[in-house]
């Protein structure tokens, strides 16, 4: 892969860096890879080829690229992280993929311009990026260093994920909106970003397992001149940590000398929840789904929506989450959800929603679940309760290696 032709465009109020890609030994398609921001509301910036080069590197290595030249210097604290993390994934997936060689123009050896950059934080809006948050703001004032003063909401990622341009631009309009009411009350300053580069690989498979945590970081990246330290919220849990592409291994990685990326805690999220259930705002404007109703932010319907409403049903705050359509959840609602799929390692969160479903009268819905994890939930309800989770997390392990042998 050769990453080149940097340049940076503008129209309008909107800034747009540029870069070119091109596939040396993959038959993959060139193109123009681009992050764009509202110029107004940033102070100016300037192109940074750190952005690129996260965005390119492991779709280079998936797809079985021998080297990524690109046209510029970067830092070597970014190049020693991207090849570890390329070690993380081989064994992870497989000796069938390699390291790529990295080759630039030079190493950027400069120091940062300051010690008081700007915090910020990769914003959703959904459950993650809002405990981040909260907890930030629970621990540090907003005058503090510390203090996260940057969000950044990316459209592109789990909106506007068709290559069309346009498509769900209403729903990130909506998103926005929302995301701007908390930052609103707590005090930071929100940034629209606007990004092609899913596109290089739009496959849900690659982006979840491999490509998310440097998606993120790339885009962190574009604001380095003025951000310091960038906050990633996990969608990991402490109990079920699997190989996937943002991980505590791996996210961290993406940082430079410039840009430290910082990996919050593995708290469960249904401990999430509950820390924030007294917060206002952010259940009246919280998150959570990838369909994207038309005039909503929630559909109330998915597997991911259900789960959320479960966990805010428990807390006893769900009448107060106003984004989701209902506020209750039925039998019939959760029977529609196939949540013990192989694929979805997200059925381990139902385990722990039994005891306190029924401890709340709701034995409906815990039956709903048991009926659906069997034998398996029972096993686990048992180890988490008297081995405190030994037995599951030995087995979790033995599987992974097996699954990353096979």
């Amino acid at each position: 892969m050769i990453i080149d032709n940097f340049c940076t465009l503008e129209k309008n109020s909107l800034k747009r860096f540029c870069a070119d890609i091109h596939w040396e030994n993959a038959k993959q398609k060139d193109r123009t890879i681009f992050f764009e921001i509202n110029a107004e509301a940033v102070e100016p910036l300037s192109i940074n080829p750190h952005s690129f080069l996260i965005a390119g590197i492991i779709p280079a290595m998936y797809f079985g690229e021998t080297r990524l030249r690109i046209a510029a210097k970067i830092c070597p604290r970014l190049v020693q992280g991207l090849k570890e993390n390329m070690g993380w994934f081989q064994r992870w997936y497989g000796s069938q993929y390699h390291s790529v060689d990295i080759q630039a123009d030079g190493f950027d050896l400069s120091t940062p311009l300051s010690s008081e950059g700007r915090v910020g934080l990769m914003f959703s809006g959904g459950v993650d990026s809002l405990y981040t948050l909260w907890t930030n703001r629970k621990y540090y004032p907003l005058g503090h260093e510390e203090s996260i003063k940057e969000g950044f909401l990316v459209y592109g990622f789990d909106m506007g994920t068709k290559e069309e341009g346009g498509y769900d631009l209403d729903v990130f309009e909506r998103s926005v909106e929302a995301a701007r009411a908390v930052a609103k009350e707590a005090g930071f300053n929100l940034i629209p970003v606007y990004t092609n580069i899913r596109h290089i690989n739009s496959a849900l498979d690659f982006w979840t397992q491999w490509y998310y945590g440097a998606a993120l970081s790339a885009v962190g990246h574009v604001f380095s001149g003025r951000t310091s330290k960038l906050w990633i919220a996990p969608d990991l849990d402490k109990f079920d940590i699997v190989p996937w592409g943002s991980h505590p291994l791996i996210t961290p990685n993406y940082g430079s000398v410039h840009l430290r990326i910082k990996y919050d805690y593995l708290v469960p999220r249904m401990e999430k929840i509950k820390q924030m259930a007294g917060w206002d705002v952010a259940l009246r404007h919280l998150r959570v789904c990838v369909h994207h109703p038309k005039g909503g932010l929630n559909c109330g319907k998915c597997e991911k929506c259900i789960r959320t409403m479960l966990m805010l049903l428990v807390s006893g705050k769900l009448k107060e989450a106003k984004s989701f359509p209902a506020q209750d959840v039925s039998a019939q609602m959760l029977g529609r959800i196939k949540f013990t799929s192989r694929k979805n390692f997200r059925s381990v969160y139902y385990y722990d929603l039994i005891e306190p479903l029924c401890s709340i009268g709701r034995s409906d819905l815990a039956r709903v679940i048991k009926q659906e994890l069997g034998w398996k939930g029972e096993i686990r309800r048992v180890d988490q309760k008297y081995l405190k989770g030994l037995f599951t997390n030995t087995w979790s392990m033995i599987r992974k290696k097996v699954i990353t042998k096979s």
